[in-house]
């Protein structure tokens, strides 16, 4: 657990952070909080195999395989919006920020990053005023299942 004022998760708990988003989309609970999304962190966390490197910045990744993803895209404006993509088999990763030493999702940049782009994002998306970007948000248990580690960071 990352925050020691954290209570213990309770016995038989098993939420995931998914689940308790899901419950606020049905009305079953008004918010997310403290304790239980470090809970459900917890108990994703002991889903993982044992002994899992996790994955820290700077590490690079190449898929498996043909991988579905989205693409976050960052504006210059006061919105959001996201693009699936698949990323091609051998595709290489390098992640560029997590949450700690034992994240349970990344954020990562495809190493050729322009070429990524132009093969996912139509070009009025690429030259339209306002587009700064896009990066990825990887899940530690999909890197573990659809990555390899090809080099590790500083």
């Amino acid at each position: 657990m990352s925050n020691p004022s954290t209570p213990p998760r309770p016995e038989g708990w098993n939420k995931t952070f998914d689940d308790l988003a899901a419950e606020v989309r049905q009305g079953l609970r008004s918010s997310l909080g403290s304790p239980e999304v470090e809970w459900a962190q917890d108990y994703e966390r002991s889903l993982l195999p044992a002994g899992t490197r996790f994955p820290k910045q700077g590490d690079v990744y190449a898929a498996n395989e043909d991988v579905p993803v989205t693409l976050y895209l960052s504006w210059r404006l006061p919105f959001t919006s996201d693009v699936p993509y698949t990323l091609p088999r051998g595709c290489r990763l390098r992640v560029e920020s997590g949450g700690g030493d034992r994240p349970l999702a990344v954020n990562a940049l495809p190493v050729d990053y322009e070429a990524t782009e132009k093969a996912a994002l139509s070009v009025w998306i690429r030259f339209r005023p306002g587009y700064g970007g896009y990066h990825l948000t990887l899940h530690t248990r999909d890197i573990l299942r659809s990555f390899s580690l090809v080099s590790s960071g500083p």
